[in-house]
């Protein structure tokens, strides 16, 4: 049984929250994983969580993990049953990419101040790979400061792995609608993906993208990929899985994740 620690960093929006796992493995690589969950996402190590998941994944690897939860209005999503959109709805009323992007840098923030580790890696799915792009150009001080918000300060250059799951530089048509959510409805063409990705300074980057991502395309990953200067980085497909790496062709599994965890622990989380 792992111990879980719980802490609060300073959030934005809402409860102004941003919640933290922290757990630490019983072997140790030498290596801390900060996990950012995607838009609209909850992530903790309760049984069933997909980054609870994967954070268990880590710690057998002997890689200590956080896992980070931005501030929103309410947390109980099981009181709407399956319905996601209305939650989203409800849970992020009215707030802004700024008001995400501000959440991360405080939650890395307060942890690079709790807790010393060798070596830092940053993983994050979809808008959390989006926020760690920014993150790691050092492009969100000035976006934050626009937008009326105070600088955490982030010593992203201490950050030794970059990690993205599913991200692109445009969406799909197909899913254009979700655009309108909150968060994703304040990102505009003037919030430049492209040109933070030429900025990103972090020694080595991975690139995860799944078969059947329904969100990004292929290219639209690729592109972000190619600008990224860092020499040493990998572009690797998980054939079969869907944006959220919870499906492989089709049904629900566990395997996408297994896949990701394995190619790092053999190449990157060495003890």
């Amino acid at each position: 049984m792992v111990d879980i620690e719980r802490y609060e960093a300073e959030g934005s929006f809402g409860d102004r929250k941003v919640i933290i796992e922290h757990a630490r493995s019983r072997s140790n690589s030498g290596w801390m994983t900060v996990i950012f969950h995607g838009v609209h996402g909850c992530s903790s190590f309760d049984e069933g969580n997909k980054y609870g998941t994967l954070g268990s994944m880590l710690l057998e690897k002997g890689v200590e993990v956080c896992l980070v939860e931005t501030s929103r209005i309410r947390r109980d999503r099981s009181f709407f049953g399956d319905d996601r959109m209305d939650w989203a709805k409800e849970a992020f009323r009215e707030k802004t990419y700024a008001q995400d992007l501000y959440d991360e840098c405080s939650a890395l923030a307060f942890i690079q101040r709790t807790f010393p580790c060798q070596r830092l890696c940053l993983w994050g799915f979809s808008l959390g790979g989006i926020h760690s792009v920014f993150i790691t150009s050092g492009e969100y001080a000035p976006l934050l400061k626009k937008n009326g918000l105070e600088d955490p300060f982030v010593d992203f250059k201490r950050i030794n792995l970059l990690v993205f799951s599913g991200i692109g530089d445009s969406i799909n048509k197909d899913e254009s609608d979700s655009l309108s959510l909150p968060i994703l409805d304040t990102i505009s063409p003037e919030l430049s993906i492209r040109r933070a990705a030429s900025m990103v300074e972090v020694p080595e980057v991975v690139f995860f993208f799944g078969g059947e991502d329904s969100t990004f395309s292929e290219s639209s990953s690729r592109r972000l990929f190619d600008l990224v200067p860092t020499e040493n980085k990998v572009f690797h497909i998980i054939k079969g899985s869907d944006h959220a790496f919870r499906n492989l062709c089709g049904l629900p599994s566990t395997r996408p994740l297994e896949i990701m965890v394995s190619t790092l622990s053999d190449n990157y989380f060495l003890f």
